[in-house]
């Protein structure tokens, strides 16, 4: 009897055993069900780690592109501050010109155009225009209130911001056309030639080189019904082609005399090449007044 509870027993103890191994082999399994989820979670941080990268150098580039961009902006803000100060700069110096001539009657040069005392000084004009079309504006002083005719005079000034002083780019008599392609035609102050069909004049072109006018001739005429002659000189039939009794003569700068004169057409050809289309600058002068010369910003 005892030996039959043994093998009972012994056979629940077996039993037991069974079952506890099976039980472990579950938890196992679900052990290794575990570390694979772990591993999937590996995996995929594994995979994402690129992206990451890519992410953080995009964000890199970003920054880069920031950087740049603002050093793109920090160095237009500086060109315009400077601009602003230039600009700042030249409008004192023109303020301080016009000053200059209506409490001392006197320009930059220091010359003495022989102010007329019984004239006011207000009939003088100005204009701050950019005349020359450099983008960046001059004074035009128109100073008529002279003594004498021949006195009167019309300068155009520029600016120069490292010396912060203005400089002159024209001085002529104040009968002046402007042309929009930077010639200037400049009426003289007398006529003394043999022609009442056409006004002496001098032609002038803007160069940019010098930032200043330049000579590119003087015109005069001659008409025969005048006089036919000139001192020694005979008026010159051959070169009257049209015949209509009027010679042209086309002087470059230190040249002067009655020499190869040229017919109308000639002379029409060659003023087109400078004037082209012929359209005119329209300067919106203001006159000379304190209240003019302080209201400039």
């Amino acid at each position: 009897m005892k030996r039959i509870r043994l093998i009972w027993a012994c056979m629940a103890v077996s039993l037991l055993s069974a079952c506890a191994i099976k039980e472990t082999g579950e938890d196992i399994t679900e052990g290794k069900v575990g570390v694979m989820l772990e591993t999937e979670v590996d995996t995929t941080i594994k995979e994402t780690k690129p992206t990451i990268e890519i992410i953080k150098e995009t964000q890199n580039i970003g920054e880069t592109l920031d950087t740049k961009n603002t050093e793109i902006i920090t160095e237009a803000e500086s060109k315009t501050e400077q601009s602003n100060a230039g600009d700042l700069g030249r409008k004192e110096a023109y303020k301080a010109v016009l000053e200059n001539l209506y409490y001392h009657n006197t320009l930059p040069n220091g010359n003495d155009y022989g102010f007329n005392e019984f004239r006011n000084i207000t009939d003088n004009r100005f204009a701050i225009f950019d005349i020359d079309s450099d983008g960046k504006e001059e004074l035009i002083i128109e100073f008529t209130t002279t003594m004498l005719t021949s006195g009167m005079v019309e300068v155009i000034y520029g600016y120069m911001p490292e010396s912060k002083m203005v400089k002159e780019e024209l001085t002529e008599y104040p009968i002046l056309k402007f042309y929009k392609n930077g010639v200037i035609e400049a009426l003289w102050s007398h006529n003394h030639s043999m022609s009442e069909a056409l006004w002496p004049y001098t032609l002038y072109q803007y160069n940019p080189e010098t930032d200043t006018y330049l000579v590119v001739a003087t015109i005069e005429a001659w008409e025969k019904s005048i006089s036919d002659t000139k001192g020694e000189i005979v008026f010159p039939d051959q070169a009257d082609i049209d015949g209509d009794g009027i010679v042209y003569y086309i002087q470059a700068e230190g040249e002067y005399g009655y020499h190869n004169p040229v017919d109308f057409a000639e002379y029409k050809e060659w003023r087109e090449s400078y004037i082209g289309d012929g359209t005119e600058i329209q300067i919106p002068f203001l006159n000379l007044t304190e209240e003019n010369i302080y209201n400039i910003k």
